[in-house]
């Protein structure tokens, strides 16, 4: 008899019966096993950011951006680097005042632009390109792309197709553009973009 109870407990287990019983939904191939309910449930171009600064203070946004002219938050393609595609998104809240810059740099390559960021995956901060986060915030301008900022900005689902989701987070030190390592400020946070139709 408990030869059968393990029997049934191991073809439970085999079957996913291990679980609470609930499934976690249909995913897309693109989103590392993210289901497809959470991209939806979300609003569909926003991010979540946290920053505290060497001083002490902080600064904590939530922005939804589904209902801004894409054009406006958005460079996505670019006539100039052809047939090349860069992407970045770019909010400027004015109370407080600040600048919050997330640049994927060149999705799509050419022979004359090599592509940045071509796939899901980690990309460490402190190096000279793209991806990059940047932060404006009490009159000063912080960079990831600064040497000595430590971190990463990682996709999770990556795309180049107009109206599909490009999703990540980020979490680091970002340091004052000038390199001087008493200005820095410690971010954390995520993002998902519908993608516009290119200019």
């Amino acid at each position: 008899m408990k030869r059968l109870a393990w029997i049934l407990v191991l073809a439970l287990a085999a079957c996913g019966g291990g679980t609470n019983g609930e499934d976690a939904g249909p995913t897309d191939p693109g989103t590392d096993g993210m289901p497809q309910e959470e991209i939806q449930a979300a609003p569909s171009t926003f991010y979540h950011l946290e920053a505290t600064f060497w001083d002490g203070s902080d600064l904590v946004l939530d922005r939804d951006l589904s209902d801004k002219n894409p054009t406006t938050i958005f460079a996505f393609g670019s006539t100039h680097i052809a047939p090349a595609v860069s992407l970045a998104m770019t909010d400027t809240l004015y109370e407080p005042y600040a600048i919050v810059t997330l640049n994927l740099g060149i999705v799509v390559g050419s022979t004359e632009h090599p592509v940045q960021c071509d796939k899901a995956g980690s990309y460490d901060f402190g190096g000279d390109t793209p991806p990059a986060v940047d932060l404006y915030a009490g009159g000063l301008q912080y960079r990831s792309g600064v040497s000595g900022a430590t971190g990463a900005l990682e996709v999770t689902r990556w795309t180049t197709l107009p109206g599909d989701v490009f999703v990540g987070s980020f979490e680091g030190r970002l340091l004052f553009q000038t390199g001087q390592p008493d200005k820095y400020v410690d971010v954390k946070g995520s993002f998902q973009f519908t993608l516009p139709e290119p200019p």
